[in-house]
């Protein structure tokens, strides 16, 4: 008995060192807002959760500052009932994103990855912020199949293919701004995109033959390296577009000549430069560019070849769909002769048995035959002995 006494003594006082060693954190709740403020947190790793106590039963959580450098799901233990979640200038480099958030603000960091749940769809997360971080290319956000804003803007992403946003079917605004991408590479078809901004990059030239953005309102390629833009373009990938910010480029005079056109039929909107431009260049419609026929003769000739390689492309991709079902439907027909023939021979084999079977029986009702007739031959040779000596 005094042995049991002993130990519950020592976990209890075990008990109460844990606890002295956990450091505790209080929400800073300002008055006009109901987010809990949770300022300088500090975990080595994930499992150092267990060394902090934070508020329970917090829908909107924000964590400011301190050093939280692998923001991992066991952290998700004291967040339960956190759906919004704000992580800023807390050095994250690695973060898990738990499956009951909404909101998502992870800005201010030093992110180079994300991670999830494996196999799981994270249905219910809308917003997911990920700016001013150190992304190089497209996290893993294709499983987030509810998302409706997301933000990469200001990351070191060098080369986009736009496949990845396939599956974001709810997907409404997307901001790759203050990147270094070139160029944009695959078909985009978000049926519920409305807001693009792609401005302050390094894009060089943007083919919209293979994009079909129905419901996008507003395209922002400001500030790139654009020299060149066919208005017929927009006519097809953009039926909605109503405002264009285009300035900042080191665009070709007549090509805009061209374009503007297009903007005035649709009644689109854009933002002009600040005037006047460099000596060494002209305006249209008060957007600076380079007066030179010989750059837009190539840059034209650039253009059509392009547009040219693409059908060529098409053609040979559809050419090669066309092949392809020509060939699946004759293995198909290859496949179902091989089937028939197999049955066929499953059917022969069975019928050879059979005869089989029905030889062994005719054999077996010969010889049952044949000893009847022995039978009867005996039977009726002792009849005529009987007779005889009777007689």
């Amino acid at each position: 008995m005094a042995h049991q006494f002993w130990f519950l003594s020592f976990l209890i006082l075990l008990a109460g060192k844990c606890t002295k060693s956990q450091e505790i954190f209080e929400c800073a709740v300002p008055a006009d807002d109901d987010v809990c403020l949770l300022r300088g947190v500090k975990l080595s790793s994930p499992d150092k959760i267990y060394d902090v106590e934070l508020p329970e039963a917090q829908q909107s959580v924000h964590f400011l500052e301190g050093n939280i450098p692998n923001f991992g799901e066991p952290i998700y233990g004291q967040l339960e009932e956190t759906t919004n979640l704000t992580i800023n200038k807390a050095g994250v480099e690695q973060l898990f994103v738990g499956p009951q958030l909404i909101h998502l603000n992870a800005s201010w960091n030093k992110l180079k990855r994300i991670e999830k749940t494996p196999n799981a769809e994270n249905l219910n997360l809308l917003v997911l912020e990920l700016s001013h971080n150190l992304f190089d290319r497209v996290p893993n956000v294709k499983e987030f199949l509810g998302l409706q804003h997301l933000n990469l803007s200001f990351n070191q992403i060098g080369f986009v293919s736009l496949e990845i946003f396939t599956n974001l079917s709810q997907l409404q605004t997307l901001d790759l701004s203050n990147n270094r991408i070139r160029s944009l590479d695959s078909a985009f078809r978000l049926q519920k995109l409305k807001f693009l901004h792609l401005n302050n990059n390094h894009i060089t030239d943007l083919d919209f033959n293979s994009w079909n953005l129905t419901n996008l309102k507003y395209l922002n390629i400001a500030n790139n390296r654009m020299l060149f833009l066919e208005g017929s373009d927009f006519e097809l990938s953009f039926p909605s577009l109503t405002t264009l910010s285009f300035s900042g480029n080191i665009w070709n005079c007549r090509a805009l000549s061209k374009l503007y056109p297009h903007l005035q039929n649709r009644s689109i909107s854009y933002q002009t430069d600040q005037l006047p431009c460099p000596t060494n260049r002209s305006s249209v419609y008060d957007i600076c560019c380079d007066d030179s026929y010989v750059n837009f003769v190539t840059l034209k000739s650039q253009w059509d070849i392009r547009k040219l390689r693409k059908e060529m492309d098409f053609m040979n991709d559809m050419m090669k769909v066309k092949l392809i079902e020509v060939s699946q439907e004759q293995d198909a027909q290859i496949e179902l002769l091989q089937r028939k023939l197999t049955e066929q021979e499953e059917k022969m084999d069975a019928m050879k048995n059979h005869l089989l079977q029905m030889s062994g029986m005719i054999e077996d009702l010969i010889e049952e035959l044949y000893l009847r007739y022995q039978e009867n031959g005996q039977t009726r040779s002792m009849l005529m002995t009987g007779n005889k000596i009777a007689f």
